[in-house]
Order: structure tokens, then sequence, then C-alpha cells
């Protein structure tokens, strides 16, 4: 085939991957937010978008360059065999996001690129093994944090940092009444609560541009290689892709992580924020690949499970009834998210193993 056929089909591809990954990451970053009612998932999208570039224009330079030498040699990684890989993250982040869970893509390409080493015989396990138990411990760790914070914590900051002063309502909403849409404040930042508000979307940024720094990197890094994209337009490209999927796509995932898993009050949000972002940064220093759709999501079950522990305990205490577990955690969405969280990846490396098998026969 034709290497410009090949370089546009590549393109075609990562814009694809792109779309799926701003409909996983923008739940990760902006789900809290949107849950707790200060953002609407148009304003989302667009902090999404703006975020996203800034990390991938700086730190995400780095993590391209990982995902060529890293868990194989870059000689592996033709251009051919990095379309390949694209079209089956594509694939298994559009499973993901069709059952209206955030995915991992970082596990997904990792995923994809572990089927082609183990088709070529130049997988480097060591780095695989490596990267895969700070996978399996990041988001224990992360659960385990927020849980501790929920039952011990979150009860003293909710009863100083909230009160009847503050905003109703989403903070952020963009009005399209004129000739092009802006984005205009609803209501006036009060108080603690306003305070709250604020930082509340700040982490929502910040982790928006650590998923711009990881995921810039799933969308473009197999085609860069090959130097059929330099890395400034392959950043640029992919920030576009993933704002669309941010504004498309996110709306359903947005709906699970807000709604599904639970019904996240102001200060709910902040705590998870925080946890999801500083798990996500000190994992960044160590130089492991990370995700934050997982950390995130595991920040919130392990948050609402210690807030509902502590319901429980002052229910018997009190015989005030029943807890209310259920309430604040869906636990049938959550048994889903994991089933998809294990699948995804290994679906993903045992179906590029299978093609690259056969492609190169």
């Amino acid at each position: 085939m034709n290497a410009t056929v090949i370089a546009g089909v590549g393109v075609l591809a990562a814009v694809f991957v792109g779309v799926n990954i701003g409909g996983s990451s923008t739940a990760a970053a902006f789900g809290p937010s949107v849950g707790s009612g200060v953002l609407t998932k148009a304003v989302a999208g667009a902090l999404m978008t703006v975020f996203v570039l800034l990390g991938g224009w700086t730190v995400g330079r780095n993590v391209i360059r990982t995902l060529n030498e890293g868990i194989v040699p870059a000689r592996t990684l033709t251009l051919g065999a990095g379309v390949v890989v694209l079209v089956f993250v594509g694939l298994s982040l559009v499973l993901a996001n069709w059952l209206g869970i955030p995915a991992s893509t970082s596990e997904t390409t990792v995923g994809a690129i572990v089927g082609l080493g183990l088709a070529t015989g130049t997988l480097r396990v060591w780095k695989v093994a490596e990267i895969t138990a700070w996978w399996v411990a990041s988001p224990l760790l992360a659960l385990l944090a927020a849980a501790a914070l929920g039952r011990y914590w979150y009860p003293w900051v909710e009863r100083r940092l909230v009160g009847g002063d503050g905003v109703d309502g989403p903070f952020f909403t963009i009005e399209r009444d004129g000739w092009r849409p802006r984005v205009a404040l609803q209501g006036e930042l009060r108080g603690r609560r306003g305070v709250l508000v604020v930082v509340t979307v700040l982490m929502g940024c910040y982790m928006a541009f650590s998923a711009g720094a990881s995921n810039v990197a799933n969308a473009v890094a197999p085609i860069v290689g090959e130097g059929s994209l330099t890395i400034g337009p392959a950043v640029l490209l992919a920030t576009v892709a993933i704002g669309v999927g941010a504004f498309t796509v996110a709306r359903r995932t947005l709906e699970v992580l807000g709604n599904d898993l639970a019904k996240l009050p102001l200060v709910a949000a902040l705590v998870v924020e925080v946890v999801a972002a500083s798990t996500i940064s000190l994992l960044s220093i160590l130089g492991i690949p990370a995700s934050l759709a997982i950390t995130t999501t595991c920040s919130i079950i392990g948050l609402n499970w210690g807030r509902s522990r502590r319901r429980e305990q002052r229910a018997v205490a009190t015989d005030g009834g029943t807890s209310e577990t259920e309430e604040l955690l869906d636990t049938g969405t959550t048994w889903r998210s994991v089933a998809v969280w294990v699948a995804t990846p290994t679906l993903s490396a045992a179906a590029t193993y299978a093609a690259f098998t056969v492609l190169l026969a």
C-alpha cells in the first residue's frame, strides 16, 4: 500500500481514537464538577479542550517518546503497525463508551502495544510488569485514601466549608443567544462555599491538563514514531479530536460518573479531585503512565464507602434505621466499570496479537 495512503489512514485512526479519548477522559476530569452541579456539560467540554492542549503541548511530548521506546523498541512500531494499534485502541474505547464507562486509555493503548510486542518477539516484559504493578496499586491507594477521608475528615470539612451561602445550580453556563457562544456566570461566589466552587473547578482543570499530558500520546504516538507527523501538529490534531469527543461522547460518560455512581455534593467533588490529582501527579513524578479515569472513579467509590460506613455506624448507635449505602453508591455500575477496565486492555492485547500474527505470517 502507498505510504501516503497509510499515513492518511493513520491520521483518521488517530482522530477516531482521540474522539473516544475525549469521551472517557472528560468524565474523569470533570465528572465530579458536573455531578455536583458546578459546571454544565458544555463548559466542561470547553475547559477540557483548552487544558488538554496545554498538557499535550508541554508534558505530552515526553509521553509520546515513552510510548515509542518503552514497551517495544522504536523500530518495531512502524507506521503500518501504528495504524493497526490505533484501530484496535479505538475499537476498545468504543466498547467502553458504548457501555457508558470512562475507560482507561493508557491501559488500552499499552495493551495494544503489548500485543504487537508479543507477536514480534520484541516485548520488554520487565517494563510491562513494572507498569502493571503500579496500575494495580494506584487505584487501591486512591480508594483507601478517599475512604479514610470520607469516614473521618469529610464531616469536619463539610461543617466548616459549606453553609447556606454560595451558589445554587451551575456556576458556569454557555449562552448561545448571539452569533457566537459565550461563557456566562450564573449568580455570585459568596462566602466559603464560593471558594470551594473555584477550587473544585481549578482541580478539574488540573486533571484535564494531566489527561492531555498522557492521552495525547495515546492518540498520536504510533504514527509520530515513523515521522508521518511531527510532534507539534500531532498534538494539535489530537487536541481537536479529543475536544470533539468532549462535546459529544462525553455527554453519556459524564452522566454515568456524575449520576449513576454517586450523587456528589460539592465537598465530595473536591475530595475526589484532590485524591485523584495527587495520585496522578505522584505517579507522573515516578514516570509511570497512570489512568485518570480509574483513579477518579476509585476515589469516588472509596469516598462514598467511607461516608456510608460512618452513616451506618451512626444509625446503629442512635437506632436511626437503615444506612444510606445504596443511595451513596451504585454497586451495579461499580462492578460493571471494573469488568470493562479489565476487559478492554486484555481484549486489545489479544486482538492486536492475533492481527499481527496473521499480518506478519
